[in-house]
């Protein structure tokens, strides 16, 4: 798969805070963590905010990626992303995954659920081929989406 501009400047801002972050645990053993980024080239031109909550059983996440400023002129940047599942041995599991792509032309928004041993997702508009081989049934089932694998990470 290809990756974007955007993806790459959002995985390289999310590195960045994970270096720098720490856990906050509340009084009723939920894990909370909340993350700030804010790109500057002189002034701001990027904003990623990252919010995760964790117990014993189950995990949530969101993030949200918008340029401002100077960059905002010139690339209009504004996705968000959701997801939750459950925790198996320790590990978090994916469950449910939203992802919005709010400033692009195609306005894509995806969907994706892991449930009964099985992963659907939809696509708006539907992704074309990629030639990319289709994966085999354990290869959906042990995958994970991007909020998933940073929850693992912290």
């Amino acid at each position: 798969m290809r990756m974007t501009l955007t993806r790459t400047v959002f995985l390289a801002a999310t590195a960045l805070m994970l270096c720098a972050s720490a856990r906050a645990q509340t009084h009723d053993g939920e894990m909370k963590l909340s993350l700030g980024y804010d790109g500057r080239v002189l002034v701001k031109v990027l904003d990623m905010q990252v919010e995760q909550r964790a117990t014993a059983y189950g995990h949530s996440s969101t993030a949200r990626l918008v340029s401002s400023g100077i960059l905002a002129a010139f690339k209009h940047i504004d996705e968000r992303a959701n997801a939750s599942g459950r925790i198996a041995h320790g590990d978090p599991r994916p469950g449910e995954f939203s992802y919005a792509n709010l400033a692009g032309k195609t306005r894509r928004k995806v969907d994706t659920n892991w449930a009964g041993g099985d992963v659907t997702r939809h696509a708006t508009p539907p992704f074309t081929s990629m030639g990319d081989t289709l994966p085999t049934a354990a290869q959906k089932a042990n995958g994970a989406e991007a909020l998933t694998q940073l929850m693992r990470m912290t």
